[in-house]
């Protein structure tokens, strides 16, 4: 039974391509990127399939002979993605597709071939071509949600001592996309390369989290590990942003005091917020202190983001920083390789774009627990960790296998 979401869309001013998550192509030999099931015009029309099969992005990993498009629903227009492209909007939909198969399905079995079947499948499209002219146009009476909605296979947390309301997302304020776990390292104590997961993640002692937005995490884990074969290094420039500006911008999710320190060897590049919060009397974020001095509990949290690059005004000390605030840029793979080693000693210069980001509280001594570290980085558009890439013949396979004990979303 289809659900209504929102608005249903009905007229397209292009052949529009329909992706697993908001990109553009970086892959000078795939013109349609790694990310796109496939591409379409109308209601009712044929979609247009890749070349080059991407079973790892459908359901029960079999990719349809052929599609036909039945319904095209707007769940989110989530905006402008800078690091995607300057004038792209994108919106979140749901795809109702009859596929066929010309080959027998995990199951049921058995079952004739070729056989149809309906499919209702979740993913992005472009709501503006790149001179931001309308290519997907909104009903006049649509609802649409302006922020993505939370995959409801995922588990609402509270936000332990924090609120919803008063936080803004960490990459980007406009761009609305949610944060994902890059690699492995899952909580860890943010100081050794490579890393080393801490041994009780229930309850970690440690709650340092490698973070990126979570369409850098599918390119990471699409292609991001393919060694060149000329260089021997591994090709992480492609997952570097393509659009303006260059870089992953960072954004304060708080009000609070900004210190930025550059150079050194383990952390480097850390950009540190403290910022006071005080759930019990519910007054939300204070303000009332200053930055020039500390004192007991005031300010009750600490959060640090190691690996920043280019934060505006350079090196400073306890500034008052506003939530929605510059705080810098992602560092990007030529960033990681570069000589002088700007984002940081500590880390292999063949490392994945990514921020570290750790929580503490009583002034920075005390890393918080996991339900407040999840509830603090799940808050405003969740937390994923949706991929993995597999290594075979000298290429990446995507795989999804959600880490669901690491993913979560606001209750």
């Amino acid at each position: 039974m289809w659900r209504r979401w929102c608005c249903d869309l009905n007229s397209f001013g292009a052949t529009i391509p329909f992706r697993i998550q908001p990109s553009l192509a970086t892959n000078p030999n795939d013109a349609d990127g790694d990310n796109y099931l496939f591409k379409f015009s109308s209601i009712g029309g044929s979609g247009t399939l890749p070349a080059s099969p991407r079973p790892y992005l459908w359901p029960n990993g079999q990719q349809p002979s052929s599609v036909t498009i039945q319904k095209v629903s707007l769940v989110a227009d989530i905006g402008i993605i800078p690091w995607v492209h300057p004038s792209i909007r994108w919106g979140q939909v749901k795809i109702e597709v009859s596929a066929t198969y010309s080959s027998t399905p995990p199951t049921p079995t058995p079952t004739p071939t070729p056989y149809t079947v309906t499919l209702t499948l979740d993913g992005y499209i472009p709501l503006t071509n790149t001179s931001a002219t309308p290519i997907a146009p909104k009903p006049s009476n649509c609802q649409a949600l302006d922020y993505p909605a939370p995959d409801q296979a995922v588990t609402k947390v509270p936000p332990g001592n924090f609120t919803v309301t008063d936080q803004a997302p960490l990459f980007g304020v406009g761009s609305n996309i949610a944060l994902a776990v890059m690699g492995t390292c899952r909580f860890h104590n943010g100081q050794s390369n490579p890393c080393s997961p801490d041994s009780n993640q229930s309850s970690p002692f440690y709650t340092t989290l490698d973070v990126i937005p979570v369409n850098v995490e599918f390119c990471i884990d699409s292609k991001g590990y393919t060694i060149d074969p000329i260089t021997g290094q591994y090709q992480l420039t492609q997952c570097s942003p393509t659009g303006a500006p260059t870089r992953v911008p960072i954004y304060a999710p708080v009000d609070g005091c900004l210190t930025y320190t550059i150079g050194g060897t383990s952390p480097s590049q850390l950009a540190q917020i403290e910022f006071d919060f005080n759930p019990p009397n519910a007054s939300g974020y204070q303000t009332s202190w200053s930055c020039s001095t500390v004192t007991g509990n005031s300010p009750r949290w600490q959060l640090s983001i190691v690996h920043v690059i280019n934060v505006p005004g350079g090196a400073q000390v306890r500034q008052p920083v506003s939530k929605g605030a510059l705080i810098g840029y992602v560092c990007t793979a030529t960033d990681w390789k570069d000589t002088l080693r700007p984002c940081g000693f500590s880390i292999s210069a063949n490392a994945e774009p990514h921020l570290a980001v750790s929580l503490r509280n009583k002034v920075g001594t005390v890393d918080v627990s996991r339900a407040d570290a999840l509830g603090f980085l799940s808050i405003p558009y969740c937390l994923y960790d949706r991929w993995i890439g597999k290594i075979s013949s000298g290429s990446v396979t995507p795989t999804p296998q959600p880490n669901r004990d690491l993913e979560a979303c606001p209750q």
